[in-house]
């Protein structure tokens, strides 16, 4: 087997981003409880599957795999996500075109299988099943609401797949369920999208501006502490339609997802730091915490363990 599946269950974010393929990402848990996450990659020479299950409400920002479009098909069972600003249902298949941004917000229970694969491939099977080729075909559009018997088609396969490459243990059932995902899987999708229509893009609202705005701003200034005035000033809108805006949107406060968002990146540092050179309260200064006993506090409630534990792991 050229390819072994990788099949684990990950309680920490930094060590499922690492070991994850292709995918550049950068999640922000914004609801509290220990995180948790099942995956399962299955890769051949020009595909790659990912299967992922979340336990928590995430942000997540990222690139997909440079070099190859990606397919997003949801569980049936998945419970739903905030794409580019707008709620999509399970009946959704998003479209990622090399390196395309990564801009969602997904609830716990989100479920998902992404397949990437090269355009030379796809192009080879629309010719084969006499369609355009996949850049004429996708029409541009990055979202299509699918209701068609092929997607529910390509649901069940994946489950079965996924289930198959768990048990995988010969030669035989490798290459079969290879030649699945090479073949099989990106005819039905195509076969999905060429019989749907493209979705429709949700025009900016002033709430979805001001969301935005603010997330520039704390990209540009992450471990600088801002206050929820401060914001209003930034994004031009009341404090009302920015608390309606994050609620909607995240279902937190924006205070809360302030604290949240240098929380993680509080944790993030801690993870990647060495014991030996670098303290919490180093940490916690960087990230605008100056009152360890509280930092700790909301650290251990959003993460479920306190920041000098997760400071040993990356020792362990």
């Amino acid at each position: 087997m050229e390819n072994l599946p990788l099949v684990q269950t990950f309680s920490n974010f930094d060590e499922f981003s690492h070991l994850l393929r292709a995918w550049n990402i950068d999640f922000r848990q914004l609801d509290s409880g220990e995180f948790r996450t099942d995956m399962l990659e299955f890769a051949s020479s020009t595909s790659l599957l990912t299967h992922v299950r979340f336990n928590r409400l995430l942000d997540q920002f990222g690139a997909s795999p440079p070099g190859r479009w990606t397919f997003g098909i949801f569980s049936r069972h998945s419970t739903s996500v905030i794409w580019h600003e707008q709620e999509i249902s399970n009946d959704t298949v998003v479209v990622y075109r090399p390196g395309t941004e990564l801009d969602s917000v997904s609830r716990p229970g989100f479920e998902v299988f992404a397949l990437s694969y090269t355009e030379e491939h796809l192009n080879a099977i629309c010719s084969y099943m006499h369609l355009p080729e996949v850049r004429v075909l996708l029409q541009g559009s990055d979202h299509f609401a699918c209701s068609c018997p092929d997607l529910a088609k390509s649901r069940l396969q994946l489950h079965r797949m996924a289930e198959a490459i768990r048990c995988l243990s010969t030669e035989e059932e490798y290459t079969s369920l290879t030649h699945c995902l090479d073949f099989e899987l990106p005819e039905l999708i195509l076969s999905a999208l060429a019989g749907s229509r493209p979705g429709k893009d949700c025009r900016p609202n002033l709430r979805t501006r001001s969301i935005q705005l603010v997330k520039e701003h704390l990209a540009a200034h992450p471990g600088e502490p801002v206050t929820v005035s401060q914001l209003c000033g930034i994004t031009r809108v009341s404090e009302r339609t920015l608390q309606y805006a994050f609620r909607e949107q995240y279902s937190v406060s924006p205070k809360t997802y302030l604290k949240n968002f240098r929380l993680n990146g509080a944790r993030r540092e801690l993870f990647s730091s060495d014991l030996d050179t670098i303290r919490v309260n180093d940490v916690a200064s960087i990230w605008g915490f100056w009152h360890m006993g509280q930092f700790a506090s909301d650290y251990r409630k959003l993460f479920g363990e306190l920041p000098s534990d997760t400071l040993k792991q990356h020792k362990s």
